[in-house]
């Protein structure tokens, strides 16, 4: 496409070539024949609104190019924050670098040492049922943290030692897909009473924040993946005694890195909702100014 600039701002045409109208046209004219496509007669007769002079494209371009400016702004120092957080993360929880007041010699030790590794629960397809106990699985743990937009439940009688509390750390240790081995996310109130399937387990101890950052670091990933069988994507109970990791001499030391790990993932977090919230501008933005529903001028 080559715009005719003295009609058209050809920055207000690449803002009008990612509107949901656009696509939607796309959609439909792509599909008329038996194999999927848009020639170049068919893509010319694309209908762009247009308002009535350039002086309005430039104003409605400049104000889609500053909230571009924001949210790749944001993206960059997103970015940014999460490097120095996994820097701070990988001294941290190494003992290379100690928080102001401790000190001590840091041991290797296995996680069987200090927590207790719990077996999740086997159920048949006849046990599920539109209510009853919600069985956690793989799908809900989103991005580090627990989702509950697919769920299953069932109606048996559920172990104890199969269900979750506060605090437990919930790990998937069998998936199809081997990158999924190992995601973690942290039991919350909200939890109590749910029990985990059989391709997951669950971690318990009292040390709970710190192990559950030592599972997002490459201390436990690498275990996990050295442990992986050559055809089938799983760890064991055994293999989850079995890690070891290295721990600060006392419990306060281990809270005190947790802590600040935490604030450092809240500050991101609400750098992650900013980010969500410009993008979301930007598309009211676009439905607005690129269909003349608000005006520049």
């Amino acid at each position: 496409v080559s715009p005719d600039q003295k009609n058209i701002n050809p920055k207000y045409l690449r803002y009008q070539l990612d509107t949901h109208h656009y696509w939607k046209w796309v959609q439909v004219n792509s599909m008329r024949s038996g194999q999927p496509g848009i020639n170049g007669q068919q893509y010319a007769s694309f209908p762009v609104p247009l308002p009535p002079n350039l002086e309005e494209q430039d104003l409605i371009s400049e104000a889609l190019s500053d909230q571009d400016e924001l949210i790749s702004n944001l993206e960059l120092l997103i970015e940014k924050k999460r490097a120095i957080k996994n820097g701070v993360m990988q001294e941290l929880l190494t003992g290379k670098r100690r928080l102001p007041g401790f000190s001590g010699d840091w041991t290797e030790e296995n996680l069987a040492s200090f927590g207790d590794v719990l077996n999740g629960l086997t159920y048949s397809p006849a046990d599920v049922r539109d209510s009853g106990t919600l069985v956690l699985r793989s799908s809900n743990i989103q991005n580090d943290l627990l989702a509950f937009d697919s769920n299953v439940f069932v109606q048996m009688d559920v172990p104890q030692q199969s269900t979750v509390e506060p605090n437990d750390l919930l790990i998937c240790v069998r998936n199809g897909s081997r990158d999924l081995i190992g995601k973690v996310a942290k039991i919350d109130e909200r939890c109590t009473g749910m029990a985990f399937g059989a391709f997951m387990a669950v971690f318990r101890t009292e040390y709970h924040d710190f192990i559950l950052h030592k599972f997002r670091s490459q201390e436990i990933k690498k275990q996990i993946s050295e442990r992986l069988g050559a055809t089938i994507n799983q760890i064991t109970n055994g293999n989850l005694k079995s890690f070891t990791v290295l721990m600060p001499p006392t419990k306060e030391e281990a809270s005190a890195i947790a802590e600040l790990l935490r604030e450092l993932e809240d500050e991101i977090a609400a750098l992650d909702m900013r980010l969500a919230k410009a993008r979301q501008i930007k598309e009211g933005m676009m439905q607005d100014l690129l269909t003349g529903k608000v005006r520049l001028v």
